[in-house]
């Protein structure tokens, strides 16, 4: 009966647009088994794009799409008691409208929520994606409930799992040196600005990011894009809805993710992701505040400073070799991982293991040979 009467509320929404989009574009939801709170409403972006859109306007057209659901009572009082599966499932009228309007806002009116701006690359320019939850920050900890010294920020829009039902604390605490390892990586030659890219909802990142300053700077002034819950995309490759790094850099040469979640990336791009360890905000501020120990503090407060000194060593040798950044930074990636440990213990040092994983990459990379069938006797 509740389901009914929804829906039915759902028929007097109107939203304005232009006409009924192509209902090819919306893909269906994942299977019922499937319970992440949030696999309603991807796009198929791969037809967009035989459509003439480009990926960035693919995937903010799906982002403003999902706004426009979302700002809608009535459709989130479906999405919050699972309902909302028909409507995707029948590319119902309401989900064509709010896409036609997302497509006349990105294409027509050149709205950009993202603020990503494609530039022309060249060899040696990089931009840096950062992850938000464990890897910057951590919104999902019990030691910030003790006051002012146990979080950073606090007073926020609170984020929200659907399923299991979960309502975050309003407080958070950023992982130390956050700041100085920005600043230090714009100064970085060749470096084209950082991205954040998270898979946390949008209204709770946008509230932290309008409180984060770089120095003086508002956050959201110093990055040069900021993608979050709304513009991660499916394809049949993904475990889940992940973070296609394409959308800063097509050739996958100029873009490294930092991320303590693999599981948010296409494998294919496996090589563009630099895995960060988890980010444990009670055990660090413990350490800090209670039972000082400075082995704790020194283990995190060393985290980005690492990254950041990994990152400055493969843009130089990308200069001085000729070579893409993607390509100098590959003995960092999660896709060298195994490689890198296993040269280490049978001998090499880091930086014997890391020169070779650059200079013999065909080791490691056996190509797929497929021999010719034997010729059949005459």
């Amino acid at each position: 009966m509740f389901k009914k009467a929804l829906l039915a509320a759902m028929v007097t929404l109107t939203i304005t647009a232009p006409a009924l989009a192509n209902p090819e574009y919306i893909q269906s939801p994942m299977p019922d088994w499937y319970q992440e709170g949030f696999t309603r409403g991807h796009l198929n972006i791969p037809l967009m794009m035989k459509q003439g859109f480009s990926r960035l306007e693919a995937i903010e057209i799906q982002n403003q799409m999902k706004d426009l659901l979302e700002a809608m009572p009535e459709y989130m009082a479906l999405e919050h008691e699972g309902l909302s599966t028909d409507l995707f499932s029948n590319r119902d009228t309401l989900v064509r409208k709010a896409l036609a309007q997302a497509i006349s806002q990105v294409r027509d009116k050149k709205q950009n929520e993202s603020q990503f701006q494609t530039i022309p690359l060249k060899q040696g320019d990089f931009y840096v994606a950062f992850d938000f939850d464990e890897t910057l920050m951590v919104h999902w900890y019990e030691s910030g409930q003790k006051g002012p010294k146990y979080y950073d920020i606090n007073g926020l829009t609170l984020d929200y799992i659907l399923r299991p039902k979960l309502l975050s604390p309003d407080y958070i605490s950023l992982t130390p040196g956050w700041e100085k390892a920005f600043t230090d990586l714009v100064a970085i030659p060749g470096c084209k600005g950082i991205i954040v890219f998270t898979a946390k909802e949008d209204a709770s990142a946008h509230a932290i990011i309008d409180r984060m300053r770089v120095g003086k700077t508002p956050l959201r002034q110093f990055v040069k894009g900021i993608f979050t819950r709304n513009h991660l995309v499916r394809d049949s490759k993904s475990v889940k809805p992940s973070k296609d790094l394409r959308i800063i850099d097509e050739s996958l040469e100029h873009v490294i993710l930092i991320d303590d979640n693999a599981t948010r990336v296409f494998p294919e791009q496996f090589r563009n992701l630099r895995e960060f360890p988890k980010y444990n905000a009670d055990a660090y501020l413990k350490a800090k505040h209670d039972q000082p120990d400075p082995k704790v503090r020194s283990y995190f407060e060393r985290l980005l400073p690492t990254v950041v000194d990994e990152i400055r060593e493969a843009a130089a040798y990308s200069r001085k070799h000729g070579i893409s950044f993607v390509e100098a930074y590959f003995p960092y990636s999660m896709e060298a991982a195994n490689e890198l440990i296993m040269l280490q213990r049978q001998g090499y040092s880091l930086n014997e293991a890391t020169q070779l994983l650059r200079e013999k990459p065909e080791w490691f990379e056996p190509r797929f040979f497929i021999p010719n069938p034997p010729k059949k006797a005459s």
